[in-house]
């Protein structure tokens, strides 16, 4: 059975729907004014809600697994130290542990780097005796796509340090092979946008390195010899590693180091979108 309105019923539900009709036209008029001074004064919405506008066009990077294996343990304590300080000090022959957060560090630059779509650069931070050259010219100057360059080679005039990978004539994915103690001795200061890796191959191969050196007569130099060799192979760990703990990415070979960061470089893109 139909229930009738009563006349109170009706006048409440008139006097509810004139408020809403009220209410309604007061905040249409109250945002077209709104609208207008924010036009006037050249506001835009996206200058009202920047934050918001800037989060969804940079989304954060979030952190995310590492593409590439972090490299075994192979320098050994007893490597840091000279002769004397062996003596003066009890020195145990453990290995020095490849930390994790200096990898995951070393990939998130990476990614960072190709979000602005730069470049990769690439400073390798070793020491005489260790292969460069022959690496080099075993590549013919090219590894993964990536422009090998000796900081020996560089020409007169050009710092022989990550400074060169700043000029102007270098556009694209570019890798330098120097060495931190000759930047070091430059003042060289480290670019936010040019990451920087160490190579510090094993002693035994290091030896094998020194072998091919003395018998040929062109390169044998100061560099060919036992001493001078291990001493600055000494001071290239000192950038890395310090009082025993890992510092700076470090690598067996420059392939390994080169593969670990143009891989991660090269994947970043599929991480970020997924």
């Amino acid at each position: 059975m139909t229930q009738r309105l009563g006349n109170d019923d009706k006048k409440e539900g008139r006097r509810r729907i004139g408020w809403t009709g009220r209410t309604t036209s007061f905040l249409t008029i109250l945002i077209l004014v709104v609208l207008i001074r924010l036009k006037g004064e050249h506001i835009t919405l996206e200058t009202l809600f920047h934050d918001d506008f800037m989060l969804y066009h940079n989304p954060p990077l979030i952190p995310a697994p590492m593409d590439q294996p972090i490299p075994p343990a192979f320098i050994y304590a007893m490597e840091l130290y000279t002769a004397k300080e062996k003596m003066r000090r009890k020195i145990t022959n453990s290995t020095i542990i490849m930390d994790p957060e200096v990898y995951e560090h070393l990939t998130d630059r990476i990614r960072r780097i190709k979000q602005t779509r730069k470049p990769l650069l690439i400073m390798i931070n070793s020491h005489p005796c260790a292969g460069k050259s022959f690496f080099i010219e075993n590549n013919t100057g090219y590894f993964m796509g990536y422009k090998l360059v000796d900081f020996d080679k560089l020409g007169h005039g050009v710092m022989r340090d990550s400074s060169y990978l700043k000029l102007d004539t270098v556009t694209n994915n570019t890798v330098l092979f120097g060495d931190q103690h000759v930047s070091a001795l430059n003042k060289q200061e480290n670019y936010d946008d040019v990451i920087y890796i160490y190579v510090i191959p094993p002693m035994t191969r290091v030896m094998q390195n020194m072998e091919l050196r003395q018998k040929d007569p062109k390169s044998k130099t100061r560099f060919s010899e036992y001493g001078p060799v291990t001493n600055r192979r000494r001071i290239s760990l000192s950038y890395a590693i310090k009082n025993e703990v890992l510092v700076e990415p470090l690598f067996a070979s420059f392939q390994e180091g080169l593969e670990f960061c143009i891989n991660t470089y090269n994947a970043a893109t599929e991480w970020h979108q997924s």
